[in-house]
């Protein structure tokens, strides 16, 4: 099966993805939806991309086969295999 990244964006949190999460672990697929540090939002781009890169390390997952961002902004891409 597939490994989700789920990346939301700054009016949601990853609670906005529930339904989703749901489904697609229902199907067999992992799914990872990190939370960033609200307090935190001036960080910049680093920020995001090493909270993205530590929660992944903290995931386990072999592999990442698909990432999502629900914000209609410019997507980083991140090859992922350990």
């Amino acid at each position: 099966m597939s490994s989700y990244y789920l990346i939301y964006n700054s009016g949601q949190g990853p609670e906005g993805w529930r339904l989703l999460v749901q489904e697609l672990e229902r199907h067999g697929h992992c799914v990872l939806t990190p939370a960033f540090d609200v307090n935190r939002t001036d960080e910049g781009l680093v920020y995001h991309a090493e909270t993205i890169v530590e929660a992944l390390r903290r995931s386990g997952f072999q592999s990442l086969d698909v990432v999502i961002d629900s914000a209609r902004t410019a997507m980083i891409s991140i090859s992922w295999a350990v």
